[in-house]
């Protein structure tokens, strides 16, 4: 859904829409910065831990209250993406 409502708009191109479904990110089409964010997001929602490279690349870019705001936000939206699996909502007219 935000694929085709906010991603885009956001300025993602189909490089790095289609990037995001693959098993891990190409680091060519990502900042460090924004490639550790990733592996943070992978790591959480995929193992339920983070691996230590990942963890120095993100203290390189990010403070401890950043961290743990991002990990705050990956629990949420899992949790949204649960609800939604559940529910089924129809598509919004959003755009």
């Amino acid at each position: 859904l935000h694929e085709q409502t906010i991603s885009r708009r956001m300025g993602l191109s189909d490089a790095r829409l289609a990037d995001l479904r693959a098993p891990s990110p190409d680091a060519a089409l990502w900042t460090p910065e924004l490639l550790a964010a990733l592996r943070l997001v992978d790591g959480l929602v995929q193992r339920l831990e983070v691996d230590d490279a990942t963890w120095v690349a993100l203290r390189e870019h990010f403070d401890e209250a950043a961290l743990l705001e991002m990990t705050q936000l990956v629990g949420h939206y899992t949790g949204v993406a649960m609800l939604a699996a559940l529910a089924r909502p129809a598509l919004d007219r959003y755009r």
